[in-house]
């Protein structure tokens, strides 16, 4: 994106009504939730395929009864990018079906005639008999449901779910000048104005955000309170402390206010509007820990492929990482606690993602060796059980 010079009455334009910052007094979510409308994010959309059975209908119930009353609404950048990433989800499915049905393997104690007439050696080779016909059957039956995967199109039963619940009423379908977007976000990416700045590097300059946030702000002209419900808990969605979420940034509130009228604006997950709403614990435990799944998927997904095909050395890190139980463990760690800067530092600035720029470091240790011995000394960077091996 080009830089461009940043606007020197930036929060005249953020907070326009100063009256605002010390009169205005938002609702509770307890407040708004039996009035308010419900915004649905795209992590929303795509969390029911990590969801059971009795979660995808409590899900359907819920939306169901938001829709009749006319307060579920999803922006159709939402739909859009549901679109582009459902089939990274039905991929996944497969994925993991077809390679737990290549790892099956026959038992096989082996041929000892010596032990022919021993009875346990007999008992051995019966049971391995067994066991090895029910697990051709297991393998066939993993093959019929991979096949039964492989036929999806858009009759998965998340894609039928939402086929019954949502219909053209339900998307935000926004009418833009492609233009003045264009503009807004180089405006908003300049000054640091959220959503969506701190997308400014990606491909699609962080335009989803803005467009969905866009969405958002077409339903507070109407003059209602808003629950947007996501996943997304960046710093240009929220004032973040301590790497936790805290509430959502004041710009955004600010903007919402001015177009609302007064009305009152939260950002919750997936889990919480569940909760808030009443689902059954089982459901809302269950959306919890895939939403807490999801999370670390983001930022581990590179540490995990690498510790999937080769643990061991994942585990030392061409050194020794102590004090952790397991693989896993490190990596969530590292996944916390990891700087950007000191990885770009040391990469000659590979990439601003620093899983990949991390997994540069690990397939080259001996290229960033003074990295590896600064993760050793510096408590503050990763953490204290790090041991680099010459």
């Amino acid at each position: 994106m080009k830089k461009e010079e940043s606007d020197l009455f930036r929060n005249l334009k953020i907070y326009p009504n100063t009256d605002w910052i010390f009169n205005s007094q938002l609702l509770s979510i307890n407040d708004v939730k039996n009035e308010c409308i419900f915004i649905l994010d795209t992590n929303v959309l795509l969390l029911p395929y990590s969801a059971g059975s009795e979660s995808l209908s409590a899900i359907k119930k819920l939306f169901s009864k938001l829709c009749e009353e006319g307060r579920l609404f999803i922006p159709d950048q939402a739909v859009r990018e549901f679109a582009n990433n459902r089939p990274d989800k039905l991929k996944d499915i497969f994925q993991q079906l077809s390679r737990k049905h290549s790892s099956i393997q026959n038992l096989n104690v082996g041929n000892y005639p010596l032990l022919g007439e021993i009875e346990e050696y007999i008992a051995v080779i019966d049971l391995e008999r067994e066991l090895n016909d029910k697990l051709k059957e297991y393998r066939n039956a993993l093959n019929k449901l991979t096949n039964h995967v492989k036929l999806w199109n858009w009759n998965d039963p998340v894609s039928l779910m939402y086929k019954e619940i949502f219909n053209a009423k339900t998307i935000i379908d926004l009418e833009i000048d492609h233009d003045k977007v264009r503009e807004n976000l180089r405006y908003r990416y300049t000054n640091k104005i959220p959503p969506g700045f701190k997308d400014a590097d990606k491909p699609d300059e962080g335009i989803g955000d803005l467009l969905i946030w866009l969405a958002i702000l077409d339903v507070a002209k109407k003059g209602k309170h808003v629950i947007f419900v996501s996943g997304d808990e960046k710093n240009d969605w929220f004032h973040r402390s301590e790497k936790q979420a805290l509430y959502p940034r004041f710009e955004l509130i600010s903007e919402f206010l001015t177009v609302s009228d007064g009305k009152s604006f939260h950002i919750i997950r997936f889990s919480e509007m569940l909760n808030l709403l009443g689902a059954d614990q089982t459901v809302v435990k269950e959306i919890a820990v895939e939403e807490s799944t999801e999370t670390n998927i983001k930022s581990t997904q590179t540490f995990n492929s690498i510790a999937t095909t080769d643990a061991w050395s994942m585990y030392h890190l061409g050194g020794k990482i102590e004090n952790f139980d397991s693989v896993q463990d490190a990596i969530n760690y590292l996944s916390q606690y990891f700087f950007k800067y000191h990885v770009k530092q040391y990469t000659g600035g590979v990439n601003n993602d620093f899983s990949f720029s991390f997994q540069v470091l690990i397939a080259r240790p001996e290229y960033y060796k003074n990295l590896l011995q600064e993760l050793k000394t510096d408590n503050n960077i990763i953490f204290k059980g790090y041991t680099y091996i010459d």
